[in-house]
């Protein structure tokens, strides 16, 4: 509160100096306003305002509401918050009726006009034809102002709080509006801030911008519709506050952005330590901020009373089961994963073997804290898939995983290998925890590159460890039994050979892949055609099988008619020239079959493989369930 008789005296008085303008508070205390003038060595005037007035302190308290203004009040040239509150002061004036108020607010207003006035017209000028200066930002971009940012299509409504400039070492003048959204960190939403840079450097040669170029401008100069925007908006925050907690599994279809960590240490993924890159993301992948703030560490939010989910991001963080890394995912390209109702009948597999995988992971239960490394183990649910390439083992897995309603995530030797051991072991430990909390399934392909002993990886230890430790489900697969370590069998619940399809479940295989394509994209008879044509007689497993089918489909669409027997007949010779080509060279059948397996590598019903062909390490798995899986894919 001001001493008794400072700012009474209504009157303006103003002090001229060379250097910098004094910032005594009792130079003139007694006057209602003091303009401090100052030259430098280059001329050039510096101005301050200092206002004492306890009259025009009330009325800017009034009229700038939300400011954090201290009396005695220092303002600096260019005096943003006279420019950004003129009309309220003006109108204050217009209503005020004690005429000491008055006389005061009459001094100020003069300061105004003719002080700030030919500035302010200047600029006032610009904004008319969508232009606005770089050093003039400050105008247009005002404290608590709603402000429309963008990332490609989509839209985000930030509140903006401040703005200053500043030189970069690297990109020069630039300026640096911080703004204000809605966020959630842990079970609290609050304010968040984000910081938008607005460089010099892409403005043209007489300083101007358009308005709607810059990264950040005032709402009011969108030029789409102000309803659908907001109801976007509405939408998508509360949608973002629903997912932004709990777990999530989801369908996305565009461009997202994943997280570079940094490597080494536990706070590899930090958003100060890693940069968000953008890519292409098809399919399903898990929503799950909790998890990810657990590695990255959670943020510091304001309270508020009242949550806006207006300027809720237009991204929420999750998980990607393809790169096997943290992702913000745009909330408009989620939505619903449709399952397949019974993707089962999609697999040639016993029906016996069917139940068994069903049964086993229907009443697979996890335990209810998966951080808990000591309640994890020996609660895991381990399947090995054992056989040549193109049998059915990935699909197997995946079907599994899509009858349970879970997410899959498949890993390869490069997902387990970094050349930091420390961020390696990190990386295992919050994968496989997860992993668990998720209830997701995990694929190890090709298992013998990452689980030999031959292999040389610095994995395989944590990797067995991990195996121990997780009680979620695993499937191993993998063409070359004899390579896994003898450690492997004692976490193995399941194992099951795929031996390659014979002529009739290649002829089943070719019926299945035709009856995926649509009936409007189809001109031929399958059951007949594939008998006519004998096509079961072609030596291809199934994945070989999918792929004609798949490359033939693209030949038909290319010629723009439905897919013919003679797009599958082309395709196939084409590859019996390779085929023939290839034997040539390394002699084998130009029908591209397999090698067959030594004496006793393929596992006869209920008999276990020949020592000659598995180490005996292995050949006695004590409580393996030993099966044939006949024509499976």
């Amino acid at each position: 509160m001001a001493a008794p008789g400072v700012g009474i005296q209504c009157e303006t008085k103003t002090y001229l100096s060379g250097g910098t303008p004094s910032t005594n508070d009792n130079d003139g205390d007694q006057y209602a306003l003091v303009v401090k003038e100052s030259f430098d060595a280059s001329q050039t005037t510096k101005r301050s305002l200092l206002v004492n007035s306890p009259f025009i302190l009330k009325a800017l308290h009034d009229s700038a509401a939300g400011s954090d203004l201290q009396e005695p009040l220092h303002l600096d040239s260019p005096f943003r918050l006279l420019h950004h509150n003129w009309d309220e002061i003006e109108e204050y004036y217009r209503l005020t009726t004690d005429d000491n108020a008055r006389a005061h607010l009459h001094l100020l207003i003069e300061f105004m006009h003719s002080e700030l006035g030919a500035e302010r017209k200047r600029i006032q000028a610009s904004i008319r034809t969508r232009q606005i200066g770089f050093e003039d930002l400050w105008y247009l971009l005002v404290p608590g102002q709603e402000l429309y940012h963008s990332d490609g299509d989509h839209p985000w409504l930030l509140r903006c709080d401040k703005l200053s400039y500043r030189q970069d070492a690297t990109r020069g003048p630039i300026c640096l509006v911080t703004a204000r959204y809605t966020d959630r960190s842990g079970d609290m939403a609050g304010e968040a801030e984000l910081q938008v840079v607005i460089e010099r450097s892409t403005f043209d040669r007489d300083g101007l911008a358009n308005i709607v170029d810059l990264p950040v401008y005032p709402l009011e100069f969108w030029a789409g519709d102000a309803t659908h925007l907001q109801k976007r908006l509405e939408d998508r925050g509360s949608l973002f506050l629903a997912l932004s907690r709990g777990v999530h599994f989801k369908h996305y279809d565009g461009v997202a952005k994943y997280l570079q960590p940094r490597t080494g240490g536990q706070s590899h993924y930090s958003e100060s330590g890693g940069e968000w890159l953008p890519f292409t993301e098809t399919g399903r992948v898990i929503i799950d901020q909790a998890a990810y703030e657990r590695e990255a560490g959670t943020r510091n939010l304001l309270a508020v009373d009242a949550i806006d989910p207006l300027t809720c991001p237009l991204f929420v963080v999750g998980y990607s089961p393809h790169r096997k890394t943290w992702c913000r995912y745009y909330v408009d390209n989620l939505s619903e994963i449709e399952w397949k109702a019974d993707p089962w009948d999609s697999l040639l597999l016993q029906d016996r073997h069917k139940r068994t995988i069903k049964a086993l992971i229907e009443f697979h239960s996890l335990p209810e804290d998966p951080y808990d490394e000591a309640r994890q183990k020996g609660k895991g649910l381990v399947m090995l898939l054992h056989g040549h390439h193109g049998t059915g083992k990935t699909m197997t897995a995946e079907t599994a995983a899509e009858s349970a309603n879970k997410v899959i995530i498949p890993l390869s030797p490069a997902d387990l290998t970094t050349k930091d051991h420390l961020s390696t072991e990190h990386h295992l430990t919050q994968l496989f925890q997860n992993a668990s909390k998720w209830g997701a399934i995990l694929l190890l392909e090709n298992a013998d590159h990452f689980l030999s002993p031959n292999s040389n990886s610095p994995t395989l230890p944590d990797l067995l460890r991990r195996l121990e430790y997780f009680s979620g489900i695993t499937f191993l697969t993998t063409n070359r039994l004899s390579a896994l370590d003898a450690a492997v069998k004692s976490h193995v619940s399941l194992a099951l050979t795929y031996e390659s399809p014979g002529p009739e479940s290649r002829r089943q295989l070719w019926l299945l892949f035709l009856s995926m394509v649509p009936e409007a994209e189809l001109d031929m008879t399958p059951d007949k055609d594939v008998d006519r044509w004998h096509l079961m007689a072609e030596k291809l497993n199934g994945r070989e099988i999918a792929h004609a089918v798949r490359t033939a489909r693209t030949l038909a669409r290319a010629e723009g008619v439905p897919l013919q027997l003679d797009h599958l007949l082309t395709v196939l010779g084409m590859r019996r020239e390779f085929e023939t080509a290839l034997a040539k060279e390394s002699g084998v059948d130009g029908q591209g079959a397999a090698s067959p397996a030594p004496e006793g590598g393929i596992w006869k019903e209920g008999i276990m493989p020949s020592t000659d062909w598995i180490p005996a390490s292995i050949s006695s798995l004590p409580r393996l369930a030993v099966a044939k899986a006949k024509r499976p894919f």
